[in-house]
C-alpha cells in the first residue's frame, strides 16, 4: 500500500469514527441504533428516530388544518359561553302578552310605577309625591345617612343595572344619578308601604296622612306585584341593611307577601328556614 492510499484510509477512518460519535449522540438523545458489520468489515450504524409524545407524526399540517382546528375552536366556543352565562333578569314582557287585555292586569301598574319600565308613564306620575312621603318616613324612621344610602346605591348601580334586560335602563345611559335616585326612591318607598300594612294598629291614621285612599290600597297592593313593575331583590336586601329595625323590616316584608297572596302564615313560619324569599323572575 502506498503512502498515499494509507493517508486516504487514516482519514476515512477518521470520518467514519465522526460519523459514529455524531449517530451516538442522537441516540443518547431518544434514538435506537442497532450496530452492524459491512462485507468489509466495517462497523455501520442505522438509526432509528423514536416519535416524540408531543411530535405530530402521521398527522399532515393540512390534516390538522381541516380537522383538528375545529375542535379548537369549538373549545374557545365552551369557554366563552360559560363566561357568558347570567343570572336571570327582569325582563320585558313580550308585546304579544302585554297586548293581551286578559293579561294586562298581571304586566302594568295603575296606581304607581316601582322600577325603570314605567318610571316615565304620565298616568303614574301623580303617586310620585306619595312615594317621596314614603321614602322620607323610611330613611327617617331607619335611622339612615341618606348620603350614605345613595352612594351605596351608586357603588352598587353597575350590580343593579343587570339585574334588568338592557332596554330597561338604556334611558339612563348619560345619566346614572337619576337611574340611582329612582332606585332610592322606590326601594324606600316600596320598604315603608310594606312597613305600614302590617301595623294591627294606626294603620288607617298613617294611610289618612299620607293621602293614601283605601281603594287605592287595593290598587297598591296589585301593582306591587306585576312583572314590569319590579325592583331588584339585591337593592331591597341593601337598603334594609342600613335600616335599624332590619329584622322588623324583613318580618314585615314576608307578612306583607304571604298575606297578599292568603298564604297560610302559620304554615310558612313554622317552616321558615325551608323557604327563601327569591325575585319572580329567578323561579
Amino acid at each position: 500500500m502506498s503512502q498515499k492510499d494509507d493517508i486516504v484510509s487514516k482519514e476515512a477512518v477518521r470520518e467514519r469514527k465522526a460519523a459514529r460519535q455524531q449517530r451516538s449522540g442522537e441516540t443518547s438523545r431518544g434514538n435506537d441504533a442497532t450496530q452492524l458489520t459491512d462485507e468489509e468489515g466495517e462497523e455501520v450504524s442505522i438509526v432509528i428516530h423514536k416519535m416524540n409524545a408531543g411530535s405530530k407524526g402521521l398527522i399532515s399540517s393540512g390534516l390538522e388544518e381541516k380537522y383538528f382546528k375545529s375542535l379548537d375552536e369549538a373549545l374557545m366556543e365552551v369557554r366563552v359561553e360559560a363566561d357568558n352565562i347570567t343570572k336571570p333578569k327582569i325582563q320585558k314582557i313580550p308585546f304579544m302578552l302585554r297586548d293581551n287585555d286578559n293579561f294586562k292586569k298581571y304586566l302594568e301598574p295603575r296606581v304607581v310605577s316601582i322600577g325603570p319600565y314605567h318610571a316615565k308613564d304620565s298616568n303614574l306620575q301623580l303617586s310620585h309625591r306619595i312615594k317621596l312621603k314614603l321614602a322620607a318616613l323610611f330613611i327617617r324612621d331607619g335611622g339612615i345617612d341618606r348620603n350614605q344610602l345613595y352612594e351605596t346605591i351608586m357603588k352598587k348601580i353597575s350590580n343593579l343595572r343587570e339585574c334588568y334586560a338592557n332596554e330597561a335602563t338604556m334611558c339612563y345611559d348619560n345619566n346614572i344619578e337619576e337611574l340611582a335616585w329612582l332606585f332610592l326612591v322606590d326601594g324606600c318607598a316600596l320598604l315603608h308601604y310594606m312597613i305600614i300594612c302590617d301595623q294591627k294598629k294606626d294603620r288607617d291614621d298613617t294611610l289618612k296622612s299620607l293621602k293614601i285612599k283605601k281603594d287605592h290600597m287595593t290598587f297598591v297592593q296589585q301593582d306591587v306585584f306585576c312583572l314590569n313593575n319590579q325592583l331588584p331583590y339585591e337593592l331591597l336586601e341593601l337598603l334594609m341593611g342600613l335600616h335599624k329595625e332590619n329584622d322588623k323590616l324583613k318580618n314585615s316584608m314576608e307578612n306583607f307577601i304571604l298575606n297578599s297572596i292568603n298564604a297560610p302564615t302559620d304554615l310558612f313560619k313554622a317552616n321558615k328556614q325551608n323557604y327563601k324569599l327569591v325575585q319572580i323572575d329567578d323561579m
